[in-house]
């Protein structure tokens, strides 16, 4: 039987949970949102239909050391990504985790609070590389659940990859920033 302490502390951490999960602001797609009181965004945006696995890295200087503030291993929908920040200047590192990106230069970006800093992702291809794809999977049979591991080799293209900061817009959700919509532009 649980006492009344252990059932306060469930609650308060049911609760903690809720309030965090309906604060916690949009990082893709469309959706509400209001402008924050002092705090800044900063849209990364890529002129790609394809599914886009972001890494992103932040750091008070150029010189680093940075710190990882985005990795997602599954593409997100759409092709923006929007990360909360401080008011202020910091430097960003943003790869690809489902490309082959053999370069990324750390780029300043200056956020205002209440605004939103707009930076375009911008591709270049690189040349052809030779890469091995590591796929996970599992499958139901009679007796249970089998994983299954697949490697493939192949070619693939790799890119170098650059951000061109833009300047800081009013505060819009993510559906009315122009660059959001089909052509991204």
């Amino acid at each position: 039987m649980r006492t009344l302490r252990q059932w306060t502390g469930w609650w308060l951490s049911l609760i903690s949970v809720v309030a965090v999960s309906c604060t916690t602001p949009e990082h893709a797609g469309g959706g509400g949102g209001t402008a924050p009181r002092e705090g800044a965004f900063v849209d990364f945006h890529i002129d790609s239909d394809d599914e886009i696995c972001w890494f992103v890295a932040q750091a008070p200087q150029a010189s680093g050391p940075y710190k990882k503030v985005f990795y997602q291993t599954t593409p997100q929908p759409g092709r923006v990504l929007r990360l909360p920040v401080r008011p202020g200047s910091s430097f960003f590192r943003v790869s690809l985790v489902n490309r082959v990106v053999i370069e990324t230069t750390p780029m300043e970006v200056t956020t205002l609070p209440g605004q939103i800093t707009p930076v375009a992702i911008v591709l270049t291809p690189a040349g052809a590389v030779q890469v091995q794809r590591d796929e996970l999977g599992a499958h139901a049979t009679v007796r249970g659940t089998i994983r299954t591991r697949r490697l493939e080799y192949g070619p693939d293209q790799s890119y170098r990859l650059t951000g061109l900061p833009e300047s800081p817009v009013p505060f819009q959700t993510i559906d009315q920033m122009p660059y959001s919509g089909p052509d991204g532009k």
